[in-house]
């Protein structure tokens, strides 16, 4: 027998018993310990598996800690799952102090409960004596969980489930390209469904009789300027209108494989209404929709700069660039590498995109932002931009107020004092939501 410490001097009512903890509940300042018991004279020898609960009965041996707080942590390295362990004290009467209710936690069948008043009282026998498997089977046994505990127990998850995923919101939200955990399809969709109201207004004020669609379809289109892998140009193309995406990047118009599907169910759905000629009647009824819907048009895309390649522009990132032996290649311009870099659209390139563009959209367009709405301010073009990074180390000539320009905020401010017809307005995701949009009119 192994004492977990010096044994004190007991009382004539001490008793003793001693069993196999099964199950053991560690408070700040009461430790109660589940153990089986075996009954006297029953099921000498070895036990069958099915008949431990017939052998045995359940007790409670409860230590209470008081200012002692250290013997805590010993109970706890001591007193493990599987022990045979031995105690020493008197049993709970029932106008003792300790009522069960402050044990109810424990047990649900109330077995009898022993109490031990000191440390020195509680004795290991042998460890190990039962394995996990035997001691779940008695805690199964001896303390069933009712229906309601086990729901309030699926109920608790569940509630930390959401918890859990309402605090990836939060935090998904604080990331400025995360749109509050709105996707980027999302996001491209309502920018691109604000921007063709704006043209559609201007066009009504101007008393012009095409539609929105009609318009930005004329000339190349619509610049989805540093568009990525083309999330504002998936939007624009279910709207029935062209679009091309002008990024440096490797990944420039790969849409997300869901994504891509989008646009082909999309195609797929307009064919099958095209072909049914009930359908298309009803879609023609004013009552319904004034208009049968566009068809979807493939975007285009283009791997170059928009107007120019900022300086000190990280161009490893935006144009992987590399050679076939996976080093990169220098940022210097010359007749040898020349050719490995990628070109840069402007006004004068051959493809004439810019030229005869009828509008400018761009999200989240890091470094080109400042260059996207020079453009169309000088040229008059329509446009919508939703800035995100400052990029103040970047651009340290940007001045707003006398000082550089760090903050968001002050960016928003610098951009729209490009022209008094710039306008803001922020569109319905959270992170960087304010949109910059003009339409000349």
């Amino acid at each position: 027998m192994t004492p977990l410490s010096n044994d004190k001097k007991m009382s004539e009512d001490t008793k003793i018993v001693e069993g196999v903890l099964f199950r053991r509940s560690i408070r700040s300042s009461y430790a109660a310990l589940d153990i089986a018991v075996k009954k006297h004279n029953i099921c000498e020898g070895v036990i069958p598996y099915e008949n431990l609960k017939l052998c045995y009965e359940h007790k409670v041996v409860v230590f209470q800690f008081g200012a002692e707080k250290v013997l805590r942590s010993e109970v706890k390295r001591f007193c493990r799952i599987g022990d045979f362990i031995r105690a020493k004290g008197t049993w709970f009467e029932q106008k003792d102090v300790w009522s069960p209710e402050a044990l109810k936690d424990t047990t649900s069948l109330r077995p009898e409960r022993f109490n031990v008043n000191h440390l020195s009282h509680l004795e290991l026998d042998r460890q190990n004596f039962w394995d996990a498997s035997i001691c779940q089977k008695m805690k199964e046994s001896f303390c069933p969980e009712t229906k309601a505990a086990k729901n309030s127990k699926k109920s608790e998850q569940k509630g930390n489930k959401l918890e859990r995923s309402s605090s990836k919101e939060i935090s998904r939200s604080r990331n400025a390209h995360s749109g509050g955990g709105v996707g980027k399809r999302k996001q491209g969709e309502i920018l691109a469904k604000f921007f063709v109201k704006c043209i559609h207004d201007r066009l009504k004020k101007e008393s012009i009789t095409k539609n929105a669609m009609q318009y930005l379809n004329e000339g190349s289109g619509v610049i989805d300027a540093a568009g990525g892998s083309g999330h504002v140009s998936l939007a624009l193309s279910l709207l029935g209108i062209r679009s091309t995406i002008i990024d440096p990047r490797e990944t420039v118009g790969r849409l997300p494989t869901r994504d891509r599907k989008v646009l082909r169910k999309a195609k797929r759905a307009y064919e099958q209404i095209s072909h049914n000629k009930e359908e298309m009647k009803k879609l023609n009824s004013p009552s319904i929709l004034p208009s049968r819907p566009p068809p979807p048009i493939p975007f285009a895309y283009k791997r170059a700069w928009f107007m120019n390649k900022p300086k000190g522009v990280d161009v490893t990132y935006r144009e992987n660039r590399s050679n076939q032996n996976g080093e990169f290649l220098s940022d210097c311009l010359d007749s040898k590498n020349e050719e490995n870099f990628l070109p840069v659209c402007t006004m004068c390139s051959p493809d004439d995109l810019l030229p005869n563009c009828r509008a400018v959209v761009a999200l989240h367009p890091d470094e080109a932002t400042e260059s996207i709405i020079d453009f169309a301010v000088e040229h008059k073009i329509p446009f919508v931009v939703v800035p995100c990074c400052v990029f103040s180390r970047l651009f340290p000539n940007r001045i707003w107020k006398g000082e550089t320009l760090t903050t968001y905020e002050d960016l928003i401010d610098y951009l729209v004092a490009k022209d008094k017809s710039i306008q803001v307005v922020e569109l319905e995701f959270g992170g960087m939501n304010k949109a910059l949009w003009s339409t000349f009119d």
